[in-house]
């Protein structure tokens, strides 16, 4: 035998090995990464979620002292008062509305209904990156 004929026996050899490599460990590794990856999004929208919460919490709290306040200087105010709690609601929703997770939870949902999708996808922008 040639030491090519080695060496061709031995590249098909280690083709073999990584292709049962890959037929039984790439599933496991594609289920950990999916899995991750929901994870990961779910924590994300956790954290954006705890300071929401926070303020609203605050909010729903300190609302009736402001509204309280409100009444009393509307008739010294003129009605002008009021704007104070009407400009903190607003405030606050454009605030929830800038920080609430979105693509977390689009991502969360993705993985749990089409697990294929959001990996050819990920694997899309690897490509592009490159």
């Amino acid at each position: 035998m040639t030491n090519n004929e080695k060496v061709i026996e031995w590249i098909e050899q280690a083709a073999s090995k990584i292709s049962d490599f890959a037929v039984e460990h790439i599933p496991p590794f594609i289920q950990e990464y999916l899995t991750w990856k929901f994870w990961e999004a779910a924590v994300y929208t956790c954290c954006y979620f705890v300071p929401i919460i926070l303020m609203w919490v605050f909010y729903s709290v300190s609302i009736k002292k402001i509204w309280n306040w409100s009444k009393e200087q509307s008739p010294k105010s003129d009605g002008m008062s009021r704007l104070v709690p009407l400009a903190l609601t607003v405030g606050l929703l454009v605030i929830t509305l800038g920080m609430f997770p979105i693509q977390p939870i689009m991502d969360m949902i993705q993985i749990s209904l089409a697990p294929k999708v959001y990996i050819l996808e990920q694997a899309s922008q690897l490509v592009k990156q490159q």
